[in-house]
C-alpha cells in the first residue's frame, strides 16, 4: 500500500484567529535560528511531511534533520513522529505538526517569492525520491508545482491524480482532479498548437468524461468527449491519436449515446 501525505497544502492558505497565530509567533519566536527554519521549511510540504524530502529542501544531512525534529517533538512539542500502518512505506520518516494552526501559521511567515521557490523546489525532490513512483505523490506534485508557477507540469500530474482515482472507483475526486488539470492548463496559456499541451488536453477531457459518466453526469460527459474528439483530430502522432479515439469511442458507448454512426466512426479512426 502506498503512503501520501495527509492534509492538502490549499489548506494552508485558510485564515488563522489573530490570538492564536501571536501564541504559535511566541512560542517558534523563543526557538534557535536553525529549528525555526526547520518548521518554515517543513511548513511549506503541509501538516506531515517526510524528512527525506525535508533533508533535500534544507540541503541538510537527514541524520542531521533528525536530530532537529527530536528536539522539536520532546522538548517543544511542535512536532511529532507519525507510526505508520503495516504496509505504508514512505521514502524516510513522517512527521506531522502538532496542529494544523501550527503549520499554517508558520506557512504564513513566508514571503510570496519565498514560498514559490520552495515549491518549485520540493517539486524537484518529490519527482527525483519518487521517480519511479510518480503517482503516489501526484496530488503533492500538483500544488507544488502550481504554486511554484509551473502550471503545466502541475497539469500533468493532475492527470496522474485523475487517473489513479478513476482506476480506484473514485470517480468524484476524479472529476475534481481533471477539472483542475483542465484550469491550470488555461492558466499556462497551452495553445492547441503545441502537441504535448494538446495530448494532455485531450487526456484530461477524457479522464473527466470517463468520471463523469460513472457518477451519471451522461450530458456533460458526451459534451466532453466529443470536445476531446475534435481536439484529437489535430494530433499529429497517429498511434496516439487512434488510442485517444478508442476511448472516445468506449465512454460514448458507456454513455449509452444514440449517434451510432459517430461511435462507429471514432471506432473505426482507432484502426488508422
Amino acid at each position: 500500500m502506498a503512503w501520501t501525505l495527509r492534509g492538502t497544502l490549499r489548506d494552508a492558505d485558510m485564515p488563522i484567529p489573530t490570538s492564536v497565530e501571536k501564541v504559535i509567533e511566541k512560542r517558534v519566536e523563543r526557538l534557535k535560528e536553525e529549528l525555526q527554519k526547520t518548521l518554515k521549511y517543513a511548513s511549506v510540504n503541509g501538516e506531515q511531511f517526510n524528512t527525506l524530502v525535508l533533508a533535500k529542501l534544507l540541503n541538510w544531512d537527514e541524520l542531521e534533520l533528525l536530530e532537529k525534529l527530536e528536539a522539536l517533538s520532546r522538548v517543544h512539542q511542535l512536532v511529532k513522529e507519525i507510526n505508520l500502518a503495516p504496509g505504508q512505506t514512505p521514502r524516510g520518516a513522517v512527521y506531522q505538526f502538532i496542529h494544523s494552526l501550527v503549520q499554517k501559521s508558520l506557512y504564513a511567515t513566508l514571503s510570496a517569492g519565498i514560498k514559490s521557490k520552495l515549491h518549485a523546489k520540493a517539486a524537484e525532490i518529490l519527482e527525483e525520491v519518487y521517480h519511479d513512483d510518480l503517482e503516489t505523490v501526484a496530488e503533492e506534485l500538483v500544488e507544488h508545482h502550481s504554486r511554484g508557477q509551473n502550471h503545466a507540469q502541475a497539469a500533468k500530474y493532475a492527470l496522474f491524480a485523475a487517473r489513479k482515482a478513476n482506476r480506484q472507483s473514485g470517480f468524484q475526486e476524479a472529476r475534481a482532479h481533471a477539472q483542475r488539470g483542465l484550469e491550470l492548463l488555461k492558466t499556462a496559456g497551452a495553445k492547441t498548437t503545441d502537441q504535448v499541451m494538446l495530448r494532455l488536453q485531450i487526456e484530461l477531457l477524457i479522464e473527466l468524461a470517463t468520471a463523469e459518466e460513472a457518477i451519471g453526469e451522461a450530458k456533460n460527459s458526451i459534451d466532453h468527449a466529443e470536445n476531446a474528439a475534435k481536439l484529437a483530430e489535430m494530433l499529429d502522432e497517429q498511434s496516439f491519436q487512434g488510442e485517444m479515439f478508442y476511448q472516445i469511442g468506449n465512454v460514448l458507448i458507456e454513455n449509452r449515446a444514440t449517434d451510432l454512426a459517430r461511435i462507429l466512426k471514432f471506432l473505426e479512426q482507432s484502426l488508422i
